[in-house]
This record gives structure tokens, C-alpha cells and sequence, in this order.
């Protein structure tokens, strides 16, 4: 079972389970009558564009885009919105960490207030003809020719300070979050992971014991996390819980089983993905009318073990560590945790890292920020998973 692209006018991912399994399920659904919408959950992604003949881009040739090709561009954009399920804010900075490093940090969400306002930014933007990604690059002054022969082998702690390779830009429409915690955005203009986010840092860093198998089969494994989101936190944590929480909440996409079953290594492990590839579809199959058969076939799935995934999800984690130096540079008095959204659910096709960064509670402004007309016109900063 392959996953498709949902091909209603407005593609509606109902999400009441965040497990894995019922991720892939519903994204793997050709219907958009999946039942009644989560009471908090929001649109992501792209407006379809009415019926017509359109190029596989909708924005500047100059724009490079690293982690989708221009066909899958046109294929998330025809896909429409999805929805997302939405989860509050914990109390505290303190209750960030292990929820973001679990793969849930899309999941947090704008005020509605401040989402009617970005809302109204994608109208204006759509009025004037201009697409997200060219009015961003625009702001950030890379919407000319790209340096390809500067491009960094990896963007790590180097480039801070290097406006030409990276930005942090304070949210201007934020997610709602604890108090004393900041939205930045760190955008990223060549691409975030490539073959050198794998290498050891010094010659006598201790190897992962997965390591070997990760170098052998690099392209299918940064193929990988693109395609989903990845996350991190520069917190201090056992090795214990971040072992045990990161990725736990992984969010399957379009073409998640493909993706894994890329980077199975012997025949137990491909045995595995078929067999949760063939209790999916049992799934599939019987929710609609059998929720009984349904809850059995997923339960079936979930109890497969996938090695192969989550040597993947530990390939993640050792292949974003840079980020986290990226971070700590940018803030070494503060604590961040942060998270990307994948290309299926994000507004737009420039690389940003959502960083939501510790700061004294008295600095943190109560409720939303204030927007004048020309403020939310000209220069706002999207804040999106």
C-alpha cells in the first residue's frame, strides 16, 4: 500500500490519535469523509489553485529549494490543506522539552485571534499576487542569484553570525506558548541536512553503533528526515529520556512506509514493513464500517516492531545535532527547543526552524503582540507549523 495524495478540494487529515500508525492510515486514505474535525485543529499547507495549467512552482526560478523536488512541490500544493490536531501549550518553559522532542511541536498552535491575522496576511499576499516564498526571500534579502559555490557543506554554529546563509527573526504571528518563552525563527538557506551532518565531529568521537549502517546508505536516510518533521532541544536531559521520548510521536507523511522500507537491511527487517504495510491496510479497510475490526487491526500493527524505523529516528537525532549547536551559539545564556515542519504541512518552501527560547518572564509581553495595519502587511514573519 503506497500512500497517495489526497485529492479533494481541501484535503482534511483528522489526527484524534497522534500514534504513528494512524498517521499513516488516514495520510494514506484516497477519501477526505473522515469524520468530524478535531475542536482545535487548524488548516496547514497550500490553497489549491483553481483548475488550470500552472508551472510546478508558483514562485521565483532563483528560489533553490533542498528537500522536495519541484514535482513534489506541485503534488503538496494540488493536495490542498491538511488538519492538523492541536494540543495546548504546557504551563511552563520547563514542560517544552520532552514534547517537542517526541515529534509534537506542530502540533502547538497560534491564538485564534493571531491566527485571523495571519490569515489575513495570506489573503493580502494572494491579493497582490505574490507568493509566500517570494516575499520572505525578499525580506531577507536572498531573493537574488544563489551562491551556489558558497553553499555550506553544513550549516552549523559557524554561520550565526552569516546573513547570507542564515536569519533569526522573532515571530511576528506566534504559536501560543508558555510564559518567558520566545518564537524565533531561524531560517536556513542552503540545505539543512546534507552528507556532513553524519560525520564525527573530531576524530576520536565515539561512533554510534549504527553508524556504518547510516554511511552506506546516506541519500535514503537524509531522504528521510526531510520528508518529516525533525526536532530538537538544547536542554539538558538524561540519556535515559532522550533516548526513550525522541521521536517517539514521530508524524507519518505521504510515502512514510516507502521511505522506511528504504532503509531496511536484511530480511527480517523487510518482513517487518511488510507486515505493517498489510495490517495498514486492514486498517484501512475497516474503519469506515467495522471500528471494532479496525481498533484489532491497528493494535496488530502497532505490536510489529520496526527496527529499521527506529534506527532511522536515531539517524535523526545524530544528523540534526548541528542545529542544536546553531541554537546554542544564537542563545548561550538560554535554553531552546525547536522543531521544523516537513514540506507536506508547511505554508511555504524556505527551510525554518521554529525555536522557542527561554527568557526572563518580565520581557515576555501578556496575551498578543500589537499589530497596526502596515505592521501586518509589511512585515510580518510567518509562524507556522
Amino acid at each position: 500500500m503506497g500512500f497517495k495524495l489526497l485529492s479533494a478540494f481541501v484535503a482534511l487529515l483528522f489526527i484524534s490519535n497522534r500514534s504513528p500508525e494512524v498517521q499513516a492510515a488516514i495520510a494514506a486514505a484516497d477519501r477526505a469523509d473522515l469524520g468530524p474535525l478535531s475542536p482545535g485543529a487548524r488548516a496547514v499547507g497550500h490553497m489549491r489553485p483553481p483548475e488550470s495549467p500552472r508551472p510546478l512552482r508558483m514562485f521565483s526560478d532563483k528560489l533553490v529549494v533542498h528537500d522536495v523536488s519541484d514535482d513534489q512541490i506541485k503534488q503538496i500544493r494540488d493536495a490542498g490543506f491538511k488538519q492538523l490536531h492541536s494540543i495546548p501549550p504546557p504551563e511552563n518553559f520547563d514542560g517544552l522539552a520532552l514534547p517537542v522532542i517526541r515529534g509534537n511541536g506542530v502540533y502547538y498552535q497560534r491564538h485564534p485571534d493571531m491566527q485571523e491575522l495571519w490569515n489575513d496576511f495570506q489573503t493580502l499576499q494572494a491579493d497582490k499576487k505574490e507568493p509566500l516564498e517570494d516575499y520572505f526571500a525578499k525580506d531577507l534579502e536572498w531573493d537574488g542569484d544563489y551562491p551556489k559555490n558558497e553553499e555550506p557543506k553544513m550549516t552549523d554554529e559557524k554561520y550565526v553570525n552569516n546573513k547570507k546563509w542564515v536569519q533569526f527573526k522573532e515571530a511576528k504571528y506566534p504559536i501560543e506558548l508558555p510564559p518567558g518563552t520566545k518564537h524565533v525563527h531561524c531560517f536556513i538557506r542552503g540545505p539543512v541536512i546534507t552528507p556532513t551532518c553524519f560525520d564525527l565531529l573530531r576524530a576520536d568521537e565515539p561512533k554510534p553503533a549504527e553508524f556504518d549502517i547510516w554511511q552506506k546508505n546516506l541519500p535514503a536516510y537524509i531522504k528521510f528526515i526531510n520528508a518529516h518533521d525533525y526536532f530538537g532541544t538544547t536542554v539538558e536531559l538524561t540519556e535515559s529520556a532522550r533516548s526513550k521520548n525522541f521521536a517517539a510521536d514521530l508524524r507519518e507523511v505521504n510515502g512514510s512506509l516507502d521511505l522506511q522500507q528504504d532503509l531496511t537491511i536484511n530480511d527480517e527487517e523487510v518482513q517487518a514493513a511488510n507486515e505493517y504495510r498489510k495490517a495498514i491496510q486492514v486498517y484501512l479497510e475497516k474503519m469506515q464500517t467495522y471500528p471494532n475490526a479496525a481498533k484489532k487491526a491497528l493494535a496488530a500493527a502497532k505490536a510489529i516492531k520496526r527496527p529499521h524505523l527506529e534506527r532511522a529516528k536515531r539517524a535523526m537525532q545524530w544528523a540534526t545535532r548541528h542545529i542544536n549547536r546553531l541554537a546554542e551559539a544564537k542563545f548561550p545564556d538560554q535554553k531552546v527547543n525547536w522543531f521544523t515542519a516537513s514540506p507536506d504541512i508547511r505554508s511555504y518552501h524556505l527551510a525554518v526552524v521554529h525555536m522557542l527560547v527561554e527568557e526572563n518572564a518580565e520581557g515576555v509581553e501578556a496575551g498578543l503582540h500589537a499589530f497596526d495595519d502596515a505592521d501586518a502587511g509589511e512585515h510580518a514573519i510567518l509562524a507556522v507549523p
